[in-house]
């Protein structure tokens, strides 16, 4: 081949490759659906407390074979064993995370996890000798969604039921290695 077929050849494959970048950068590439309650299985993580703040994780992963996508905070509804109702505040942080300045649009592939970190506090602002009463279990949703999946509030790392203290507070979904730096 000469210097001149190479040269055209090359100009060619050039003009080819820089069609089909433009064309593919153009083609608008369809964000997944929202998630919806059967595509994502509810869960906490990483229960614990530390320095009069008790909380953890809750964890959302996707078990469908579709993707899908969460944004903002989860529904978090907490019950005392009596049924009294605290509805978790909006926390754009906590003490156990996440540290982000806006609210992610979190895609979940097929058997991906995102999470959002709940907390509250042991500490009894009116006794420093009598424990506050606790909640007994959680009723958690997706973003914008009735809270319909119940989970225990039983927080292993403390060995004792999640103190109503402070309330609690929930903090926006995250992707899963936003809060664990990998």
């Amino acid at each position: 081949m000469s210097a001149r077929q190479v040269a055209t050849l090359a100009t060619l494959v050039l003009v080819a490759l820089t069609h089909a970048v433009a064309t593919l950068s153009a083609s608008p590439v369809a964000a997944p659906r929202p998630c919806t309650p059967g595509q994502v299985r509810i869960a906490l993580r990483h229960l614990g407390a530390a320095l009069g703040t008790v909380g953890g994780y809750v964890a959302f992963t996707n078990v469908s074979t579709a993707p899908c996508r969460l944004k903002g905070w989860p529904t978090l509804v907490a019950y005392t064993a009596l049924g009294q109702a605290t509805v978790a505040a909006h926390a754009r942080s906590t003490m156990f995370g996440p540290d982000v300045r806006n609210v992610p649009v979190v895609r979940l592939r097929p058997g991906e996890r995102a999470e959002a970190v709940f907390t509250g506090s042991d500490v009894n602002p009116r006794s420093s000798t009598r424990m506050c009463p606790s909640f007994r279990f959680f009723k958690i949703g997706l973003p914008g969604r009735d809270a319909t999946v119940r989970v225990s509030a039983w927080i292993a790392g403390l060995a004792a039921y999640m103190p109503t203290c402070a309330g609690i507070r929930v903090s926006m979904i995250v992707p899963a290695r936003v809060l664990y730096r990998g």
